[in-house]
């Protein structure tokens, strides 16, 4: 096969893309692709290109590819090599021209200006040639990334400058002359995905935010994670992409990726999530759903890997962006009754005298619990909800705090204040222990206990019965009192774990498709980041970029 676009095959079934991706990539290799999860998690979790790819520029077609001067002063790649072997200048440059630069664009619309081209609608410069007046609209992304992406894998990068017959060759210029060996060349290699030619706009997209349009789906999440596994990790090579999702292409070399975190947990929330429905909506052949959460430079993504029973990888679907919510904490009250309790016990201690260790373990206890509302404050989506919350229970704990001082100036009775304060206390602490329970009809009805902080209410259950020990020691009825009934708070939350424990099958369709088999109904997910870097194909006009 050849670098050449038109080997991209236009997909009409995403159904199908996966499996015949899987045996092309099998075929080019000679061996079958590792696709079972726990493997590909275990043994090929990072992956690094034996070399290098080298940074460079595109040769954008506007600026007539390698016959573009790109450094002021000094003639252009395709100049210096018609000197170097003693071939005509006007005559090769032509060539170049013809078959990667302006003149290969002849047929487009004819131009003096940029303004000329703007009735096409597709980011068309007025590119002219040296020395020319008029010439022909050409989109800017228009290059030979195609041909450069393959020579930066296979091609030793260039360190030095080089002389020949008296012309200087910098590393740039003979970078671009490799890149342009490679427009068109005949070498082995494999093509996979869809190729998109848009339009862009309108999106078009299905009620689950995913395109309408096969080829701009392009390759499946599933596909996605067996590939850059196998090819890198397994096989020891690099890859090429394209790097946008849009009609445009833009090729880069992949030189690494590594897989960060991997932790599976039921997922029964995933589709709700991302989808808005209780049971996975597109493969019916899913048991597992593993997560991954991955990014190259910049740019973010998520996508779910469908999983069968034993968990290969089948199938694909990728969400659009990454996430970053309090989704598994949806309401803020868990923490703000955290912060609340604290103060008014750190108060309770002080009317009392109690300062070690009542005053001083609410004390930290305060400081941690601020600093839990924060994170949760920069991860909440409704801040301006989460606001107002906020300014209501400070409102309340500030007259919690004035009101031992006011009492006292209207002559109340110290032990008149502490029975007030410790009343409010109690009141404040019974909200935080039991403010999980907000969630149990939500958890009773999804069967679903991932929705509980877990490790918030053992510490809580743990920290009822040392403070109930306290309490007794103290024979103070608003410490025995409230950690009693916070305790069995606890042991009724945690009851529900034993209920619905996490990780559990979990049915998720009506009642008349149910436990066709146990296992067909479970989702599961794998939380996993996978870092990547690919090189980029920027250059400035005086200097070669490197990364």
């Amino acid at each position: 096969m050849t670098l050449l676009a038109s080997f991209y095959r236009k997909l009409h079934t995403m159904e199908d893309s996966t499996s015949s991706d899987i045996q092309d990539l099998e075929m080019f290799f000679g061996s079958k692709m590792e696709v079972n999860f726990q493997t590909l998690k275990e043994e090929f979790a990072s992956g690094q290109a034996p070399t290098t790819p080298w940074a460079s520029s595109y040769w954008p077609t506007y600026q007539d590819s390698i016959n573009h001067v790109w450094k002021n002063g000094e003639a252009s790649p395709s100049e210096k090599y018609a000197k170097a072997y003693g071939l005509n200048v006007a005559d090769f440059q032509n060539k170049i021209s013809a078959r990667s630069g302006v003149d290969s664009r002849k047929t487009s619309t004819a131009c003096t200006v940029n303004s000329d081209c703007k009735g096409r609608e597709d980011g068309s410069i007025c590119a002219k040639r040296e020395g020319f007046t008029t010439g022909y609209c050409i989109p800017g992304w228009f290059g030979i990334c195609h041909a450069w992406a393959p020579a930066a894998i296979l091609e030793p990068e260039p360190q030095c400058d080089v002389i020949k017959n008296g012309v200087t060759f910098h590393v740039m210029d003979i970078k671009g002359l490799i890149t342009s060996m490679y427009d068109g060349a005949s070498i082995k290699t494999v093509f996979t995905g869809a190729r998109f030619y848009g339009p862009d706009s309108p999106t078009n997209k299905d009620q689950y935010g995913r395109f309408t349009d096969a080829a701009r789906r392009d390759l499946g999440a599933g596909y996605f994670h067996i590939a850059i596994t196998n090819i890198m990790a397994k096989q020891n090579r690099s890859f090429v992409v394209d790097v946008t999702a849009g009609a445009e292409v833009w090729n880069q070399p992949v030189r690494s990726f590594k897989v960060k975190n991997m932790d599976l947990v039921n997922t029964r929330t995933a589709s709700m999530m991302y989808f808005g429905v209780p049971a996975y909506p597109f493969n019916d052949k899913t048991v597992h759903l593993a997560q991954i959460d991955s990014y190259t430079q910049s740019k973010d993504y998520e996508y779910l890997l469908e999983l069968d029973g034993d968990y290969n990888i089948i199938g694909d679907i990728r969400v659009v962006h990454r996430q970053k919510s309090t989704a598994t904490m949806p309401s803020a009250l868990p923490v703000l009754s955290m912060v609340g309790n604290c103060v008014a016990w750190g108060l309770y201690g002080l009317l009392i005298g109690d300062y070690f260790p009542l005053v001083a373990t609410n004390i930290v206890g305060l400081i941690l619990s601020l600093f839990y509302l924060i994170v949760y404050y920069y991860h909440e989506a409704n801040k301006c909800s989460l606001r107002l919350e906020i300014l209501a229970t400070t409102l309340v704990l500030v007259g919690l705090v004035l009101y031992p001082f006011v009492a006292s100036s209207e002559g109340v009775e110290e032990e008149s204040i502490q029975n007030i304060v410790g009343f409010v206390t109690v009141g404040i602490s019974a909200v935080m222990f039991g403010s999980p329970l907000v969630l149990v009809k939500r958890v009773i009805q999804e069967r679903n206990t991932e929705l509980l902080p877990l490790t918030m209410i053992v510490a809580g259950a743990v920290n009822c019965i040392l403070w109930l020990a306290y309490g007794l020691l103290l024979n103070d009825a608003f410490v025995i009192v409230p950690n009693a009934a916070n305790l069995l708070l606890g042991v009724v939350q945690l009851g529900l774990f034993c209920v619905y424990p996490r990780g559990g099958t979990y049915d998720t369709v009506d009642s008349s498709s149910k436990r066709k088999h146990e296992a067909e109904n479970e989702i599961e997910k794998s939380a996993t980041t996978i870092d990547t870097e690919d090189e980029p194909s920027n250059v400035n006009e005086e200097q070669e970029s490197t990364k």
